[in-house]
């Protein structure tokens, strides 16, 4: 590390960084222009007590060590300084040249200092890069009053003389970089970028440098500080004094939002009851246009009424009119008509009409007979097709709701389903012959190959299928199946029988042979047995199992393609290999002495092998091979000389195995041939032996028979459905047929009904032409005394008719007296107007008279001029034409309701008219009134809101405080008590109740904090303010400032500022109270930094950790002397990388630091 003389070259910062010291603590300070400090860098010892001392030209004060630590504490981020709000105070540290030496006229005041400040971890690092960081605040007159920058390593401002020094701390500034881009950081940022937002530093300044004096517990004895003011002291330490200045600025301010809300309440409630008069005028000028509107309504109705009287009147003149002419009408008819009977009467007209009447009612009887018959026929065709319908319903029920193309599929479906069953019961037939022929072969001996075993037999040779003689033990089945499978149709003849054996299979192409071995000496003799030989028939009396181009030829058990039939079986003869891929005749015969001769296979001949599995299943039991001649009798498991282990087999087949144990390769339950064609085994029964392949055999058959009797039951199940199907289909067709029926009999019902209406037509005419016959008779019988009584009648309906006349001449009058024309004109509508009018009444207003809607419309038009014009006639707002129309209704000729009928319109018009013209006017002021009240209201509820919010964040604020404020004293509690059991006290702690809040915004919020301690183990706490000794005391306060701090540091690296240090301890105690604040320092990390004046100098310098002394020796002179500093640092690395920067700083009195040796 090495100190920098020359500008450096910018860097970008990051605008971002937080945190930027970390866990670093102070271990150098530089003061430029900073009061009359001296530019001289001054190391620091981190966690110990660093002692500030001062020689003025006095004593010690004009030193400048209250500037000195107050700039400590502004590098530190003490929040005594209002950083938030821009740290203004700190600008009053600059150098001030009315206050040096010969004031401003050699000196200028400076615009500008810096803080420097050397930051390095507390303990040595164990590698040797780069651990400290130089942090830089430039203090302006002027804002920004405080930015900042820093780099890493240590950058102070080296050079021989302080003017130098000012100069190059300035070049230096401006060659660090920005710390926000292209501004920098300023108060407001300080303790979140420099320190993470951690508290590095409290103090108490008893000095004017700070912006507010706070309680130094230090300062007096403690017993004689209140309680009060150790609260101060303890809120000043741990920065509860800004939370408290905080609530009481909200205090004040939710007593400013009451009091904008009460005074907006109260200019509301004025401008309200303004409001409130005119809309009271607005309000009755409204109820009177309501009045003139009701009055003119009334007015109107009447006109209806006596319209619509008139109307209904009328109305009711025109009706009897008309009624009293068709009276008269009905009169001269009635006469007309007696005189027309008279002259019937008189003529021979009575004859020819009853004998007219007669003929017609003759004519109606026959109608009304033949009507009768036709519904007697319809009654029975009736009856008969109600029988027909129960039939043919109970026919329907069987379709089961299925209609007749549903029943046909169904049928057509069921006879599909019959026709299939009887397939499969052949087909199962079939199986079953098959299954009971193969399990006759098997317990024959000839459930393999049986073909050819017919044909040796035929030719008197004694064979045996290869699997029916072998028998394997389940712990060589997997072993062998596989290997045996591909020669499943092959026969075991004698070795004598095997020439005759190809012979007598000539005709059966692909036929295999096995031979037996021969009994020979040597065989029985335990020699090794030849090997096996497989004889393969071809079309040629092949013995060789290869195909000319030396492949395997496909076995019997094969299809064409290679693989297995599906059952299982071997295919028949026709099916193996093709005559033109036999070998030639020469070479089956020698092929054949050579294998009957014991050898093996000539080259280019491989065995037989098959590429299908095929699994064999059995379970009844079969007699024994059958005795032929050259066939060996097998003993024991081995099944005689040269068998594999657990083989069995009557023919002496011990070459054959030999050959066959030689050329598979087994994997598993594979056998792989030498030609690689892979036999799958694993069968899941025995497919070798008499015994298994018998029990096979019964075993299809019992599956067969099964499978036989299922096909019966589905044939059976079949035709029932088939009989089903045809019933469903016969009830379909009933159901149709049942319609049909139905449609019917709905046609005999309306034919019926016809009948029946024609008879009811027929029955009125009958009984009148009856009745017409029988009058006509009557008249007839008594045509004298008719004329008479005729004549008497028509001379009453002339009488009649004359009255008449006169009644509906009077009715003329009434109508013209009536006056409609003149009605309809005053009413200005039509009578179905007024009409409409009238129906749009309620039920009492309805039964009104035109004098009642006259007298109601008189009085709402006195109401309405009585809330305009309050005055009457005199009012000078009333119009003319109004006050005109009231003196004719008071002054005018004639009655007083006629002139007031006659000018009420005009004057009703009149009124109506003034107020309309006032309604604009009114709706404008009304809106007026409602915008302005609704932002007067607006504004009152803004102020309420605000006032709410106020005092809910206010309380907010202090129940959160509280608990802080609690909290933080608790903490202090903790501490105190810690510090004082570790350092020869019996515990201590603090008493802090709950102050009530206070009422006055402007007031303090007061809390009490009552320290106490034990003086003795296991005795009560007793308050501070008891009588105690000096010493005691002194030693508490010292703790408690400890405590306070430690309350406050939150774990990271703090330092506690103290000024006046022990300026009120006793003489006899101060080294003891000085040495504390060393042990709890160096204990707890903390670094104490105290201003002390020079009577506790002695005292001090003994129990210190480092001693810095501040001197200025004239009042001439303006800036201090070089300080005097004496440090014991363990870190001796720090020390050396700070000794370069104190080396180029050269002094008149030497600046010292110590490390230990």
């Amino acid at each position: 590390m090495t100190a920098v003389l020359e500008p450096l070259v910018p860097v970008p910062a990051r605008g971002d960084a937080e945190n930027v010291v970390g866990d670093r603590t102070l271990v150098a300070v530089q003061a430029v222009n900073i009061s009359r400090l001296s530019t001289h860098p001054v190391p620091t010892v981190p966690g110990t007590l660093i002692v500030v001392a001062g020689q003025g030209p006095k004593d010690s004060n004009g030193a400048g060590k209250s500037s000195f630590i107050a700039a400590i504490t502004a590098l530190l981020g003490d929040e005594q300084w209002r950083f938030a709000s821009g740290a203004r105070a700190v600008a009053e540290l600059l150098f001030n040249a009315e206050l040096a030496a010969q004031g401003d006229s050699q000196w200028a005041s400076a615009d500008h200092g810096y803080i420097v400040g050397v930051f390095d971890h507390p303990d040595p690092a164990e590698d040797d890069g780069e651990t400290a960081v130089t942090v830089w605040l430039r203090v302006n007159v002027d804002a920004p009053h405080l930015e900042i920058r820093w780099r890493d390593g240590v950058h102070l401002a080296a050079a021989p003389s302080e003017a130098e020094r000012v100069s190059l701390a300035d070049r230096l500034w401006a060659g660090l970089p920005r710390s926000a881009g292209r501004r920098d950081l300023v108060a407001k940022d300080l303790s979140r970028v420099l320190y993470g937002g951690q508290v590095r530093c409290v103090s108490f300044l008893s000095t004017s440098v700070r912006s507010k004096v706070a309680t130094n517990l230090l300062s007096q004895p403690l017993n004689e500080i209140s309680p009060e003011r150790i609260f101060s002291a303890i809120a000043a330490l741990t920065g509860l004094d800004r939370e408290l200045e905080a609530e009481r600025k909200s205090r004040a301010e939710e007593h400013r939002e009451r009091a904008k809300a009460a005074e907006a309440a109260e200019r509301l409630a004025d401008w309200e009851r303004d409001a409130a008069s005119l809309l009271k005028t607005f309000d009755r000028r409204d109820r009177a246009r309501d009045e003139v509107a009701a009055a003119l309504r009334h007015w109107r109705t009447r006109q209806a009424r006596l319209l619509a009287d008139a109307s209904a009147a009328d109305a009711a003149h025109a009706a009897e009119q008309e009624r009293l002419r068709a009276e008269g009408e009905e009169l001269a008819a009635a006469a007309k008509a007696a005189e027309r009977e008279i002259e019937q009467l008189t003529g021979g007209a009575l004859d020819a009409q009853l004998q007219e009447a007669g003929a017609a009612l003759a004519e109606l009887k026959g109608q009304a007979a033949k009507l009768a018959a036709d519904k007697a026929v319809a009654r029975d065709r009736l009856d008969e097709l109600r029988r027909q319908v129960s039939a043919l319903e109970e026919r329907r029920r069987e379709a089961d709701g299925r209609d007749g193309a549903a029943a046909r599929a169904e049928l057509a479906a069921a006879e599909a389903r019959r026709d299939e069953a009887q397939q499969e019961l052949g087909m199962a037939k079939g199986a079953v012959a098959r299954a009971e022929r193969s399990l006759a072969e098997a317990e024959a001996g000839e459930g393999s190959a049986p073909a050819q075993i017919r044909a040796l037999a035929a030719e008197g040779i004694a064979a045996v299928g290869l699997l029916d003689a072998v028998e394997l033990a389940d712990d060589v089945r997997e072993r062998w199946e596989a290997a045996l499978w591909p020669y499943r149709e092959a026969v075991v003849v004698s070795a004598d029988d095997l020439d005759a054996a190809v012979t007598a299979l000539k005709n059966m192409p692909g036929s295999m042979i096995v031979p037996a071995d021969a009994t020979t000496p040597t065989q029985h003799g335990g020699g090794p047995p030849p090997s096996g030989t497989v004889k393969s028939n071809s079309t040629a009396q092949s013995h060789s199992a290869t195909q000319p181009d030396g492949s395997a030829a496909p076995n019997s058990a094969t299809q064409p393609d290679g693989t297995a039939p599906p059952d299982g079986t071997a295919p028949p003869a026709s099916t193996a290999q093709p005559a033109s891929t036999a070998p030639s005749e020469s070479k089956r015969l020698s092929e054949s002495k050579r294998l009957s001769e014991g050898g093996g296979p000539a080259e280019g001949t491989a065995l037989a092998e098959g590429t299908a599995l095929a699994q064999g299943r059995g379970l009844a039991e079969g007699r024994g091979l059958a005795e032929g001649r050259g066939l060996a009798e097998g003993r024991g498991l081995a099944g005689g000389a040269g068998l594999p282990e657990g083989v069995r087999c009557e023919p002496p087949l011990g070459r054959f195995f030999g050959a066959l144990a030689g050329d598979p390769v087994h994997s598993g339950d594979t056998a792989e041939g030498g030609a690689g064609v892979v036999v799958v085994g694993g069968f899941a029964e025995p497919v070798t032996g008499r015994v298994a392949r018998v029990r096979a055999a019964h075993a299809a058959l019992e599956t067969a028979r099964e499978a036989l009797e299922r096909a019966r039951r589905a044939t059976s199940d079949a035709a029932a459905d088939v009989a089903l199907a045809g019933r469903r289909l016969a009830g379909a067709g009933a159901a149709d047929e049942l319609d049909a029926v139905r449609e019917t009999m709905t046609e005999l019902r309306e034919r019926l009904e016809e009948l029946a209406a024609g008879e009811s037509r027929l029955g009125p005419r009958l009984g009148a032409a009856e009745q017409t016959l029988r009058r006509l008779q009557a008249k007839a019988d008594t045509r004298a005394l008719e004329i008479d009584r005729l004549r008497g009648r028509r001379e009453a309906h002339e009488r009649e008719r004359d009255k008449v006349r006169r009644a509906s001449s009077e009715l003329a009058d009434k109508r013209a007296v009536l006056g409609l024309d003149a009605l309809e004109k005053e009413w200005g509508g039509t009578r179905e107007g007024a009409a409409e009018w009238l129906s749009a009444l309620d039920e009492d207003e309805a039964t009104w008279t035109p004098a009642e809607w006259w007298h109601t419309a008189e009085k709402h038009l006195s109401e309405a001029l009585r809330r305009v014009f309050p005055d009457g006639p005199s009012d000078e707002d009333m119009p003319e034409e109004t006050r005109f129309l009231l003196r004719e209704r008071a002054e005018g000729e004639g009655r007083r309701t006629d002139r007031e009928q006659a000018t009420f319109p005009r004057l009703a018009k009149s009124l109506e008219a003034y107020l309309r013209q006032q309604d604009d006017y009114e709706k404008h002021q009304r809106r007026q009134i409602e915008v302005q009240l609704s932002a007067r209201r607006a504004d009152l509820e803004k102020a309420q809101k605000g006032a709410a919010e106020a005092a809910g964040a206010a309380e907010a604020h202090r129940t959160a405080l509280t608990a802080a404020i609690r909290a933080r004293l608790q903490r202090v509690s903790d501490e105190f008590e810690k510090l004082d059991v570790a350092y020869g006290g019996y515990g201590a702690t603090l008493e802090f109740p709950t102050p009530e809040q206070p009422g006055d915004p402007e007031q303090e919020w007061r809390w009490r904090v009552t320290p106490k301690w034990r003086r003795s183990e296991g005795q009560r706490y007793v308050p501070y303010n008891r009588r105690a000794n000096t010493a005691l005391m002194d030693e508490k306060a010292v703790k408690l400032v400890c405590a306070a701090a430690l309350a406050s540091s939150g774990g990271g690296r703090l330092c506690l500022v103290l000024d006046e240090l022990g300026r009120n301890l006793g003489k006899e105690h101060r080294k003891e109270a000085v040495a504390l604040f060393r042990k709890i320092g160096e204990t707890h990390g903390i670094t104490v930094i105290g201003a002390l004046q020079d009577d506790m100098e002695p005292y001090a310098i003994d129990a210190c950790g480092q001693y810095v002394k501040l001197r200025r020796s004239s009042d001439t002179m303006p800036y201090n002397e070089p300080p005097v500093v004496v440090g014991y640092d363990d870190h001796g690395p720090r020390v050396r990388k700070l000794a370069d920067q104190i080396a180029r700083s050269p002094s008149t009195s030497p600046v010292t630091a110590h490390e230990p040796e």
